[in-house]
């Protein structure tokens, strides 16, 4: 058998399949551009976990028919400025999100930046592009997500039900609107709104610390549990270049596993054994083992 280069549709959907593994990676790449885009409300509607459709709306900066046809071009992006890796600022850089959903789904965008009058519409079926024309519409950015993995049928062998990916989903989006309590998230499932959480501004009458934990303390109360909330302790520390702020549980207040314990990193979410044994041993001897 001969060597071949691989078609670029090829190339794009492999890629896809290491980029999108389930609905919910999509979905987070989805939902951090709108973050990115400086959006203070998201939207989120899903059909079938996100599999039949996903629909993603912000009140973002919006893109103009320029930026509409870059955007799904591979390593395409706004968020590198000056080719810096260890200067970013945002949740995602590479460019890759936009052109791997568009390779194995049927994609819509509609976009419209603030300062003008009219919006536009892209519309892409496993990686090309059918068409781009004007479109009324609010500004910021629509994204609607329909079929997703039709383009590559053998990954959705591999999806769990539908209540396990809409499971992944949700966490997901909690997690992000945990660590981003300025903005506003809402998720609706089948046509049943899951929940609505409303954006948030500071304070400026408070003091910067006490300001920052009300505001992670209305966001928290309307996702964990209320025993929860009745039984944490806001904490501040300093060192050196480095800061750490959050609500630890009262050592009276406890789980068997560490679930419920979540960690961010410059407001992403993280998992990382050396953080989770560090919690562990500051229990250590405030509580029962085990």
């Amino acid at each position: 058998m001969t060597i071949r280069i691989l078609s670029q549709l090829l190339i794009d959907q492999i890629a896809a399949g290491e980029v999108i593994e389930r609905p919910a990676a999509a979905l987070k790449e989805l939902v951090e551009n709108a973050i990115d885009a400086g959006a203070t409300q998201i939207d989120i509607t899903l059909l079938q976990a996100g599999k039949a459709s996903m629909i993603i709306s912000d009140n973002g900066k919006g893109m103009d028919k320029k930026d509409l046809e870059m955007a799904i071009q591979r390593h395409a992006t706004s968020k590198l400025p000056e080719d810096d890796l260890t200067n970013i600022h945002t949740m995602g850089f590479r460019g890759e999100a936009l052109p791997s959903i568009a390779a194995i789904s049927k994609l819509k965008i509609t976009s419209k930046p603030q300062n003008q009058e009219n919006g536009w519409a892209i519309i892409i079926e496993s990686g090309k592009v059918k068409s781009i024309t004007p479109e009324t519409c609010h500004f910021g950015t629509k994204i609607e997500v329909k079929d997703l993995f039709y383009a590559t049928p053998a990954r959705l062998k591999f999806m769990k039900s539908d209540a396990t990916e809409f499971s992944y989903c949700r966490e997901m989006i909690e997690r992000l609107a945990i660590a981003h309590p300025m903005i506003g998230f809402s998720l609706t499932h089948n046509q049943k709104l899951i929940f609505s959480f409303k954006s948030q501004e500071k304070d400026e009458n408070q003091e910067q610390d006490k300001s920052q934990e009300n505001i992670y303390k209305k966001r928290l109360s309307a996702i964990m549990p209320k025993e929860f909330i009745e039984n944490m302790i806001w904490f501040t520390a300093e060192k050196e270049n480095y800061a750490l702020k959050g609500f630890a549980g009262l050592p009276t207040f406890h789980k068997s596993n560490a679930q419920k314990q979540y960690f961010f990193l410059n407001n992403r979410f993280i998992k990382d054994k050396i953080l989770i044994h560090a919690a562990k041993q500051a229990y250590k001897d405030l509580m029962e083992h085990h």
